[in-house]
């Protein structure tokens, strides 16, 4: 009797057993599986930003990081170490507009100096120039660059981050340099033009040397 009280209770502990579920492990595939989905869709979210992120640094670098080259050859006002005072920043604006009303009486050499009407004479009203002075372009290479610059950098046609020191001085150093191309081009086509004479009668030399004078003024 007492045999068969042990057989039914081993019976009774395997029938219980076998309806039980097996307990889930913590560790097992079911458990695992979801955390790796995740992982992975992280993976992928910083991989494309990452991605998106070296695109645009390419870009960037496309244009903008040409520039470093002849940055130390740029003119660059240095920002002062110390806080200006009113009288002292007013001082020399005033220096500046005695020495480019100066420039705007002082005539270019080697011109051949001819009474006509001025074509240009209302654009030089605004672009600040006087005709057969060193101040011939005016403020018009300033003016077109800057433009031009800003309407590539908000049609995003280059990359430009203003939030970023290094961005902003290439971007500046960018338009310096745009400015200089466009005065160079500028005083080409004023002389290629014949509104100092005729390039026979002028010379080489003579074109030359008012090329010159145009681009350094």
């Amino acid at each position: 009797e007492s045999s068969r009280l042990h057989v039914g209770k081993l019976g009774t502990r395997h029938r219980s057993v076998s309806n039980n579920p097996p307990r889930r492990s913590l560790v097992g595939d079911c458990d695992v599986a979801p955390a790796a989905g995740a992982r992975a869709a992280f993976a992928g979210n910083t991989t494309g930003s990452r991605r998106r992120n070296v695109e645009r640094l390419t870009a960037t670098m496309r244009f903008l990081h040409l520039v470093r080259p002849v940055m130390g050859l740029l003119p660059e006002v240095v920002h002062p170490d110390r806080k200006i005072p009113f009288r002292e920043k007013l001082l020399w604006t005033v220096v500046t507009l005695f020495i480019y009303l100066v420039s705007c009486q002082i005539p270019i050499y080697g011109i051949k100096t001819a009474k006509s009407n001025d074509p240009f004479y209302w654009m030089r009203v605004i672009l600040a120039s006087n005709r057969g002075t060193l101040m011939e372009l005016g403020i018009s290479p300033i003016i077109t660059s800057g433009m031009v610059m800003q309407l590539l950098a908000g049609a995003r046609l280059i990359e430009v981050n203003q939030s970023l020191k290094e961005d902003r001085a290439l971007f500046a150093a960018a338009q310096k340099l745009f400015g200089i191309l466009i005065t160079v081009g500028e005083a080409i086509a004023y002389v290629g033009s014949g509104m100092y004479g005729q390039l026979g009668e002028l010379g080489l030399g003579n074109s030359v040397l008012i090329v010159s004078q145009l681009v350094f003024a």
